[in-house]
């Protein structure tokens, strides 16, 4: 059951709501459980679409071995995002729209050699963190009443920095796996290397919190030690990582900063 939760996308989605909840905290946005709800099925669906219709690509899905799994899952996720997104106002239907067009230009093959926009050089991450950014900061602000303008940008570029950041161990993972003409950072730079830019990455998002935002102390405390968390685990990361080191803790970092946020209250 817990390989299926990881496997099938399941804690992906709670990562996501978990973010957009954090964005939440920051804008001081009440959001409904049935707007959580289906930016969980949104991000669930996105996710196994991507893996699945890539194993589809390269003649490796098995429907027998998936399907009766995933099945009932994906059915109730379709039915949920269609309830949800039938109370969703224009702006916010844009954004989801934006982020589906993303995840099929990651997926879907462009050319007769089956490249999509996930096999141009240095591509790749940025697609996961901008679709992360659409979903996770700015689908909940459309919500909000009041948005500090000056403080969003600087937020979103934080959330930019964190996506980048926490995709950095996946890409370490998937070193000696993908195509070299993917050119990620630690293809092109080394693994020492793209361990110190994630690191510098960090600093520069506290530095944005503590001189630029000025987060009040209690979520600054909170931010930092997520993120030296984050830190650690990108150390950490190697080639000949363990299965879930990526897919479960790395991907759990979220859902921890969302529930120390709630813990405050």
């Amino acid at each position: 059951m817990f390989d299926c939760y990881v496997r099938f996308n399941f804690h992906v989605g709670l990562a996501v709501v978990a973010l957009t909840r954090v964005t939440a905290f920051n804008f001081n946005i009440s959001l409904s459980f049935l707007f959580y709800a289906t930016v969980f099925c949104i991000a669930f669906l996105g996710y196994n679409f991507i893996k699945f219709f890539s194993l589809y690509l390269e003649n490796r899905f098995n429907k027998s071995k998936f399907f009766p799994l995933l099945f009932p899952p994906i059915i109730i996720a379709l039915i949920v995002v269609f309830i949800g997104l039938s109370s969703f106002t224009c702006a916010a239907l844009g954004l989801v729209f934006l982020a589906g067009i993303l995840v099929l230009l990651y997926s879907i093959p462009l050319t007769k050699k089956r490249k999509n926009l996930r096999a141009l050089r240095g591509l790749k991450i940025h697609l996961v963190a901008l679709a992360w950014l659409i979903i996770t900061h700015y689908l909940p602000l459309v919500f909000s009443e009041t948005v500090d303008l000056d403080n969003s940008i600087f937020l979103s570029l934080q959330r930019y920095v964190f996506v980048l950041v926490a995709t950095l161990p996946f890409e370490i993972r998937d070193l000696n796996s993908d195509d070299f003409q993917l050119s990620t950072l630690p293809q092109k730079f080394g693994v020492r290397n793209t361990k110190l830019f994630g690191i510098i990455l960090i600093i520069f998002h506290l530095s944005i919190s503590f001189f630029i935002i000025k987060t009040p102390l209690d979520f600054f405390i909170i931010e930092s030690f997520v993120l030296l968390l984050l830190m650690v685990l990108i150390f950490k990361s190697n080639e000949d990582q363990s299965e879930y080191y990526s897919s479960f803790w790395v991907e759990g970092i979220p859902i921890l900063w969302c529930s120390l946020y709630v813990l405050l209250g």
